[in-house]
């Protein structure tokens, strides 16, 4: 029985760490963290929102400044 338990916890731990990189949150809500899981999903979710409008901003500006002159890997916000 000791043996069955051990190979359970193990699994939930990799299973956890997996669904933690693709939701993150939802791997410490698995471990039993369930308050810090839910803030870190929903503190990385509102962060989505924050993030993919700036990043979105930045192509557009990208785009329109390489038509006048050469844009280098790491400019952001380019005039």
């Amino acid at each position: 029985p000791s043996h069955a338990v051990q190979i359970i916890v193990v699994t939930n731990d990799i299973v956890a760490i997996i669904v933690s990189a693709l939701f993150p949150g939802i791997g410490h809500m698995i471990l039993g963290q369930v308050s810090k899981g839910i803030t870190l999903f929903i503190c990385s979710f509102l962060s989505c929102f924050i993030i993919y409008p700036i990043i979105i901003i930045d192509a557009v500006m990208v785009a329109q400044a390489r038509k006048k002159r050469p844009i280098g890997d790491w400019e952001f916000f380019p005039k």
